[in-house]
């Protein structure tokens, strides 16, 4: 399956969170941020963020999305807008667990989780102490710069 090879993926290798406008134009990432918690960067200002605290990380929650079919945003959009994805693969539940791992560096870390089959709200949030397992497993990737290159691979 070519989508679940990160060295193909074309269509997010990276959204840059330059702007709540621009990220309103993507409902799955203002929707994401949104329950997360976390601000979007603004340029010489860090917002301090709503997420709960957890031990292995400042930071961390969790983003839900029941039916990837037939969920919407506040505003009435689809917040998995890739509806011919949803549909080939059988997608039916959303999840997604972030963490900020080190308030001054702004390093975060976010997974996000594509079912097959519905998964209940109170069972992603028993998953959210993974996290920090992730983030403790890949700091030194991160440090390194090396998390998404060939030589982590």
């Amino acid at each position: 399956m070519e989508w679940n090879k990160r060295g193909k993926s074309q269509g997010h290798l990276g959204i840059p969170l330059t702007s709540n406008q621009f990220i309103s134009g993507i409902p799955m990432m203002a929707q994401l941020l949104t329950d997360l918690g976390m601000p979007l960067f603004q340029p010489g200002k860090r917002a301090d963020s709503g997420i709960a605290s957890a031990s292995a990380l400042k930071m961390v929650g969790q983003f839900y999305v029941a039916d990837a079919l037939t969920g919407i945003d506040a505003q009435g959009r689809k917040i998995i807008s890739s509806q011919d994805f949803v549909t080939k693969y059988e997608v039916k539940t959303v999840f997604g667990l972030g963490g900020v791992s080190s308030p001054g560096d702004n390093v975060n870390l976010v997974m996000i989780i594509f079912c097959r089959k519905k998964v209940e709200q109170q069972s992603v949030i028993g998953l959210i102490p993974l996290i920090g397992t992730i983030v403790a497993s890949t700091i030194s990737l991160i440090q390194d710069n090396l998390l998404f290159t060939n030589e982590a691979t």
